[in-house]
């Protein structure tokens, strides 16, 4: 049946502050018995939920600006990264601070807002100067879904998914530059992969 297929093709790739490690679904429904039995924090990406141990269940699938920020700033963890590098690296925006200065103010709070439990001592999303980061020592987990690349997929296609692993996302125009081919086919290229449910189109 369609969902045993998808069984054997996905696994699920966890990233953790001692390392990165694989899993298949049954560990993964294991996982979400009890997220917070061993992490403070459970970012699950693949349905968009956040585990956090004081918080609680919190429902990211609404906050399309929000999960890839604290999805990228975790694969970065300990890294602080300016609001001219959150533009251009989560949302891959053009930087202007009049515009753009709001709006990570707006979503660093809002997420803070979300998975912090205390409101005055930060456990997560920190700040120094005038970057963020995520605390590398923080006891979390983030989990990301992965094809295994022997699928019916082209060269093209199984790079971006294994640059999808560590990157939020990436644009039509970065795929087509990168392998130097014309729109229509990076347009046929990343469809098929929407359409396989690979990818999310945002």
């Amino acid at each position: 049946g369609i969902d045993d297929a998808r069984e054997n093709i996905f696994k699920y790739t966890s990233y953790t502050k001692d390392g990165v490690s694989s899993f298949d679904e049954a560990q993964y429904l294991q996982l979400l018995t009890a997220p917070n039995k061993k992490y403070h924090i459970v970012v699950d990406t693949v349905t968009a939920v956040v585990y956090e141990k004081e918080v609680g269940k919190i429902d990211f699938s609404s906050r399309s600006m929000l999960m890839p920020l604290l999805e990228f700033l975790i694969l970065k963890k300990g890294k602080a990264f300016s609001k001219e590098e959150l533009i251009t690296l989560v949302w891959h925006g053009n930087y202007n601070p009049l515009s753009h200065d709001n709006v990570i103010y707006t979503s660093i709070n809002r997420l803070r807002n979300l998975i912090e439990a205390k409101k005055d001592k930060f456990k997560y999303v920190k700040s120094i100067g005038n970057g963020y980061f995520f605390d590398p020592i923080a006891d979390y987990c983030l989990i990301k879904r992965f094809i295994k690349l022997d699928e019916d997929l082209n060269f093209r296609q199984k790079w971006v998914l294994e640059y999808l692993m560590t990157e939020p996302m990436i644009t039509n125009k970065e795929y087509s530059s990168k392998f130097k081919i014309n729109r229509t086919t990076t347009f046929l290229e990343l469809n098929s992969l929407v359409s396989k449910n690979f990818l999310e189109r945002i």
